[in-house]
Formats: C-alpha cells, sequence, structure tokens
C-alpha cells in the first residue's frame, strides 16, 4: 500500500501526542479539545484554502476527525497504537474523504497520492 505524505504527516500527528508522559490519562474529551490545532497543522501541511472553499474545508474537517478518532482508538486499544495501524487508518480516512467530496467530477487534489 502507498502512503500519502498527508496520511505520514497525520501519523506523526498521532505518535507525537501518544508520546506523551499523560497520553493514556488524557480524557476523550481533552483529546476532542485539540481538534483546533489538528486542523491548523493539516490545513498548514496541505496549503489548502478552507477560508476560499467549503470543500477544502470539509476536507480538513474530516480527516482532522479521522486523527482524533485514531487517538480515542489509541488510548483505549493498545493493540491499535502501531505506526503500520495509524498509517492505514489515516489513509483511509483521506481517500475516503477525497472520494466522497469529488465523486463524479474526476477532481485529484494534491493532498492525494
Amino acid at each position: 500500500m502507498n502512503f500519502s505524505s498527508l496520511a505520514i504527516h497525520c501519523t506523526s500527528l498521532c505518535c507525537d501526542v501518544m508520546q506523551r508522559d499523560d497520553f493514556l490519562l488524557l480524557s476523550h474529551e481533552q483529546i476532542n479539545h485539540f481538534y483546533d490545532e489538528v486542523y491548523r497543522l493539516i490545513k498548514d501541511r496541505t496549503e489548502l484554502r478552507p477560508d476560499k472553499s467549503s470543500v477544502e474545508h470539509e476536507f480538513i474537517r474530516s480527516v482532522t476527525l479521522g486523527v482524533l478518532k485514531a487517538l480515542h482508538i489509541c488510548r483505549d486499544y493498545a493493540k491499535a497504537r502501531s505506526a503500520t495501524w495509524l498509517l492505514k487508518a489515516m489513509q483511509s480516512r483521506i481517500s475516503s474523504t477525497s472520494k466522497r467530496l469529488h465523486s463524479g467530477d474526476g477532481a485529484r487534489k494534491k493532498y492525494l497520492i
């Protein structure tokens, strides 16, 4: 399986959070509070303009929620705390979001493989 640079970036974000000494002590609510920071990091990485395009905002929002979902799962299930699982989960979210947002028009954005 090939992974996009965005999937690698999102996996790295997850790994950074999981390396925190207090990761397993974080509540799900605290993980949800990472939303704004993760959104900004993904926006900066993709160089998209969500303020100009609702599709680009929805793409970043969906990927951000995917990162947070992965963190929730990793907090609760030790077996999910692997780079391989995270990469697959992030690539799956990115691909499915892109297909959903661009179905029928054949658009391919720079954040894809």
